[in-house]
């Protein structure tokens, strides 16, 4: 038996969440995706870590208390993408803006999760919020377009002030149960 996998991510305040679930509602009458995450699985990763033993999970753990220091901050969710090839692409998400605040997040749970023995990830961080994944059929890149046109209307503020780490639960409907909650300095 292999254990759970983990990531650390951006909790969504329940309002965004069911703006964003009423979205996917929207989208699920024009794209063809096999999965579409449940309102309360909406996050933005900060890092994923794969599997993890009980020592590695309490002593990352312990570095990330030091995310409490840090200060909440605003960004917003601004934009809409796709990852993957243009008529198939794996997944779609909605884009949330690279502040100064969300680099500087993002770059201390990294280091605080290479002192506690993980790997640097070596791929650019893209924030987002994944609203589907695993395309059924074909489809065309104008289809997308239009969704991205859409997106001008959708676009809301963030207020990050808390930070979870979640354990995966792959075959429950929300997957994801916080293990350990991180209120950011000053939050209420």
């Amino acid at each position: 038996m292999t254990n759970p996998h983990y990531f650390i991510a951006i909790s969504l305040p329940r309002p965004l969440k069911q703006k964003l679930a009423k979205w996917q509602g929207e989208l699920k009458n024009v794209l063809s995706y096999k999965q579409w995450p449940h309102k309360d699985d909406l996050h933005i990763t900060l890092k994923f870590l794969g599997e993890m033993d009980d020592n590695m999970i309490d002593m990352l753990h312990q570095k990330l208390t030091q995310l409490t220091t840090l200060k909440p901050f605003y960004t917003t969710i601004d934009s809409v993408g796709t990852f993957g090839h243009p008529e198939r692409p794996r997944v779609v998400w909605a884009g949330v803006h690279l502040n100064k605040d969300l680099i500087f997040l993002q770059d201390k749970v990294e280091k605080l999760s290479m002192e506690a023995g993980f790997k640097k990830e070596s791929r650019k961080y893209i924030p987002h919020i994944t609203l589907a994944k695993k395309w059924k059929e074909k489809a065309n890149k104008e289809m997308f377009e239009d969704i991205k046109k859409d997106i001008k209307d959708l676009k809301f503020p963030l207020y990050v002030n808390e930070i979870n780490f979640y354990e995966i639960h792959p075959k429950s409907n929300p997957k994801y149960k916080a293990i350990y909650n991180y209120k950011l300095a000053g939050s209420e």
